[in-house]
C-alpha cells in the first residue's frame, strides 16, 4: 500500500492528505479534523490560496476535484474530466492553470487547464510514468517524477528541460522549497 501525505498551512491550519482522506489539523488546538473521505484513490492535492479551493485528482475516476476552504460545509465540484489515471497535480495560481500527469501503461503525459476545467492542453507527451508534479510558480519551474526513471525540470510550457537525478526506485512523493 502507497501512503503519501502531503501538506498545506493555511491560515493557523494545515491541510493534511492521505489516500484515505483530507483532513486539518488545527496548530493552536491540535485537533484533527476529517474534511473529506475520499472514498476514491488520490495521490495528491494542491490549494489554491487565490480562490480558496483544495483541488485533487481521483486516479482511478479520471477527474479532477475540488471544494472551497474554509468551509463550514464541505460540497464537492467536478472541473474536469481527465483522461486515464491522473496522479500528480499542480495549480498554477498565477496565470490560472491546472496541470496534472496522466499515465497509460508506462507512459503518460502532462495536461493543463484553466481553473474552471476550459482549455484542456497537452504540455509534454511520451513521458515514462509521469506521477509527481510541483511548481516553482516565482521563477516558472515545474519539477516532474517519472517513476522509477527520474526527477528533471523544465520550464511551465515543457521547454528548457533539465535532468536533476536518474532514479531506479519508485518516488512517489516530492516537495520543493521556494
Amino acid at each position: 500500500m502507497m501512503i503519501c501525505i502531503n501538506v498545506f498551512q493555511v491560515h493557523r491550519e494545515t491541510l493534511l492528505h492521505t489516500n484515505a482522506s483530507i483532513k486539518e489539523f488545527d496548530l493552536q488546538t491540535r485537533k484533527v479534523t476529517v474534511l473529506y473521505e475520499l472514498g476514491a484513490t488520490v495521490y495528491s492535492i494542491d490549494y489554491n490560496f487565490k480562490n480558496k479551493q483544495v483541488y485533487f485528482p481521483r486516479y482511478f475516476n479520471n477527474d479532477i476535484m475540488r471544494f472551497g476552504y474554509p468551509a463550514h460545509c464541505i460540497i464537492l465540484h467536478k472541473v474536469v474530466s481527465t483522461g486515464n489515471r491522473p496522479a500528480g497535480l499542480a495549480i498554477d495560481s498565477t496565470r490560472n492553470h491546472i496541470y496534472w500527469t496522466e499515465s497509460i501503461g508506462s507512459f503518460g503525459r502532462i495536461v493543463r487547464c484553466d481553473l474552471d476545467g476550459s482549455n484542456k492542453t497537452v504540455i509534454a507527451q511520451n513521458l515514462d510514468y509521469p506521477f509527481v508534479l510541483r511548481f516553482d510558480v516565482i521563477n516558472s519551474w515545474m519539477y516532474v517524477v517519472e517513476r522509477f526513471a527520474k526527477i528533471s525540470k523544465s520550464r511551465l510550457d515543457f521547454t528548457e528541460q533539465h535532468l536533476l537525478e536518474n532514479i531506479d526506485s519508485d518516488v512517489i512523493c516530492m516537495d520543493i522549497g521556494t
